[in-house]
């Protein structure tokens, strides 16, 4: 159901931007409104092809969701609650990233625990075999 809603959040802002665009392309307002110099235009054009990288990159989390930019829109576009969804799209997003790079260090770290293991292994038997051979010889020479 919450999946359903953002989908719907998602489409109303794309069209609703096509609107402003076409009627005032050179008049979008929401920029200077934003106390946080943000490109809301940008960022909503950016979120509507679920490009949240990309607009995290333009500071997206710094949004403070005021909805300033929402109340100058002529289009009337709910932006805050669209970057607020797209906030918690990318901050999951990163989540996900730093547990792979959690389980990815764990793993490496554990392959090489287990390959100093068996290099210390080879060690002590090629030490063993040495002693064994050293006893070895001993043993014939003082047959001889």
């Amino acid at each position: 159901m919450h999946r359903d809603m953002d989908i719907s959040i998602c489409k109303e802002a794309s069209h609703q931007m096509k609107l402003c665009m076409l009627r005032e392309p050179s008049k979008l307002k929401c920029a200077p409104a934003c106390p946080k110099d943000l490109l809301p235009d940008q960022l909503l054009k950016l979120g509507n092809g679920e490009l949240w990288e990309q607009a995290s990159e333009l500071n997206l989390q710094d949004c403070i969701e005021c909805s300033l930019c929402d109340r100058v829109c002529p289009s009337e576009i709910n932006l805050a609650q669209f970057f607020g969804h797209g906030k918690v799209i990318e901050k999951q997003r990163l989540a996900v990233n730093a547990e792979k790079l959690r389980i990815q260090d764990r793993f490496e770290n554990h392959q090489a625990r287990l390959q100093a293991k068996e290099q210390e292994g080879n060690q002590r038997r090629q030490q063993r075999m040495n002693e064994r051979l050293q006893r070895l010889q001993q043993s014939r020479g003082g047959d001889q």
